[in-house]
């Protein structure tokens, strides 16, 4: 098998129609000839998959009243994801064009299809990062702060952070036009000659997403660890399980980009990087996308059950906690109507204790309990819901009432 190396290369011969070497790549190298296999096909696995599961959560967005009680797009976790698959979609269709690069046995710049594969590639990094950073911000007001932003605000910011990855992608092209992405390694993405537009266009903001995202997560470890020290039979079941899910996507973005990004940032000092760690790096790189598509698919059901409905209420308090006030000296077989106040909906509610032994007594939540038809069977068609469910027990004790927690307890509430 032939050898290339950059002399033989910047010396071999390239249609006019297209920049020399290293901005065009005439024929691949054996390198990135074999390189560029599976970053080809992780790419379209993260296409299909992505796509997949975006058909998917778009038809249950608009057929929302056949599935749940309320609609799902109030339901801040689904959007945050559903739009971080978006910008992986968008990534994912830009390694795709590696199959071309394959077919041509060559990488050309100015084509379409490099303009395409650049204008992608640099779209879906920057969104996709963006999105991971709003989704450790969310989780960090949710389990810190206790605090659920208003949704009006919510689409705005989400709105913000798709201006703001579609102009930090088109300034490069309209201050530089077609010199501005050409072949960069095993694809086309902005060009070697524009190191400070990577940097302020690209790099910046992924470092800014990954260490942004470790302090976050890093700050609610630490706040996790202190309430449960300090606060007695503390039921953080639910909201643990969404965060520790909500977790894995900034924590696979990370893993996934930072070594193309450290590779980038070593190749600007000089340091020559071999042509496989790009190759190796990109692979990385274009597995988010069928990797975020399996954690959505395996986690789905945490995220639709558990989150509160967020659709016109400006929440403050800890998400899933009922505050109750207890009378001591209630009998077994008693019913009582207690006051209660519910923090994450900012309502006040009676709720019954349906009472009857000493046994722990169960309290059913209608607008949370599972739904069920005309005849009192239950519907698994709306049996699921966005609201979530509430996990407080009563307890018969000694001296009256105390609360325990437990998963999967319904309360049952009237609204006044």
């Amino acid at each position: 098998m032939a050898h290339y190396d950059a002399t033989d290369l910047a010396t071999r011969t390239i249609d006019k129609r297209y920049f020399p070497f290293p901005n065009s790549l005439d024929p691949l190298t054996p390198v990135f000839r074999n390189g560029l296999i599976p970053i080809a096909l992780c790419a379209m696995l993260s296409l299909l998959s992505v796509s997949a599961l975006l058909g998917f959560i778009t038809y249950r967005l608009i057929s929302w009243r056949r599935h749940y009680k309320e609609y799902v797009g109030y339901n801040q976790y689904v959007v945050l994801i559903y739009n971080l698959l978006l910008a992986d979609l968008q990534q994912s269709i830009a390694f795709a064009i590696s199959f071309h690069w394959l077919r041509l046995d060559k990488i050309l710049a100015p084509t379409v299809p490099c303009f395409i594969q650049g204008w992608f590639l640099n779209l879906g990094d920057v969104s996709s990062g963006f999105f991971v950073l709003a989704i450790a911000v969310h989780t960090w007001m949710g389990v810190v702060k206790g605090y659920r932003v208003p949704y009006l605000w919510f689409v705005v910011t989400i709105l913000m952070i798709w201006l703001a990855a579609v102009l930090l992608t088109v300034i490069g092209p309209v201050m530089h036009r077609d010199r501005f992405f050409t072949r960069a390694g095993g694809w086309c993405w902005i060009s070697n000659d524009f190191q400070d537009e990577r940097l302020w266009l690209h790099y910046f903001w992924v470092f800014l997403v990954e260490f942004g995202t470790i302090a976050i997560y890093g700050h609610i470890f630490v706040h996790l660890r202190g309430r449960i020290r300090t606060v007695a039979h503390n039921d953080i079941s639910k909201l643990s399980r969404a965060t520790k899910f909500m977790i894995w996507y900034p924590a696979v973005y990370v893993l996934l980009t930072l070594p193309i990004a450290v590779g980038r940032m070593v190749a600007m000092t000089g340091t020559q990087m071999p042509d496989v760690f790009f190759c190796v790096a990109g692979t990385l790189l274009t597995s988010c996308g069928w990797i975020d598509a399996l954690l959505y698919t395996l986690t789905r059901r945490v995220f639709i059950t558990n989150e509160l409905s967020t659709g016109g209420h400006n929440s403050r308090g800890a998400a899933n906690i009922t505050a109750i006030t207890l009378q001591t000296g209630i009998r077994p077989g008693d019913d009582y109507g207690l006051h209660t106040i519910d923090k994450e909906l900012g309502a006040t509610r009676t709720v019954t204790i349906v009472g009857g032994s000493n046994r722990m007594t169960k309290m059913v939540d209608r607008g949370r309990s599972h739904i069920r038809d005309r005849h009192g069977h239950p519907d698994p068609l709306r049996e699921n819901s966005p609201t979530g469910s509430q996990d407080t027990i009563i307890k018969q004790g000694k001296g009256g009432i105390g609360i325990v927690t437990e998963t999967d307890i319904q309360i049952e509430t009237r609204s006044e």
